[in-house]
């Protein structure tokens, strides 16, 4: 039982060939853009998915594989943490202010750190759900806190 090298993706660049035989923006780039942008497919997938980093060769199964290839392609077009940083609409910063002379509290309000997630990937949230891995990032698996 090997481990995967961290600097490896899931998959090779042969099987994203074979899966990504028709995709334009995979098939157009070099090589080397194809490792790259494997290796951070993988990233993306260990900090948003239950995947651990200490998985072994023989626990790589084919969704992961798939996954990894997809999101190899993603990064190709755009930076896979783009993507995800910007899945979420804009929704700027809001403020609630408190007055009761002579006391005043403002509070600011980042509405862009939200408990509501978006994928931006829900494809590859199917494939790998698929093949028994779960999202940990994003409020999905995640339970709710309740003020008191």
């Amino acid at each position: 039982m090997s481990m995967v090298g961290f600097s490896d993706g899931y998959c090779d660049v042969s099987y994203a060939d074979s899966l990504l035989v028709l995709v334009t923006p995979w098939i157009s780039t070099t090589v080397t853009n194809k490792e790259n942008a494997l290796q951070w497919g993988r990233v993306y997938i260990e900090n948003t998915y239950d995947v651990p980093v200490t998985i072994t060769d023989s626990e790589i199964n084919d969704a992961l594989k798939n996954a990894n290839a997809i999101l190899g392609n993603e990064h190709v077009q755009e930076d896979l943490f783009f993507t995800a940083r910007n899945a979420a609409p804009e929704k700027g910063l809001t403020e609630k202010t408190v007055q009761a002379t002579p006391v005043k509290s403002t509070k600011k309000y980042d509405a862009n750190i939200s408990s509501e997630w978006i994928d931006p990937f829900p494809q590859v949230t199917a494939i790998l759900a698929s093949g028994g891995w779960k999202v940990v990032k994003g409020g999905i698996t995640t339970v709710p806190m309740i003020r008191r």
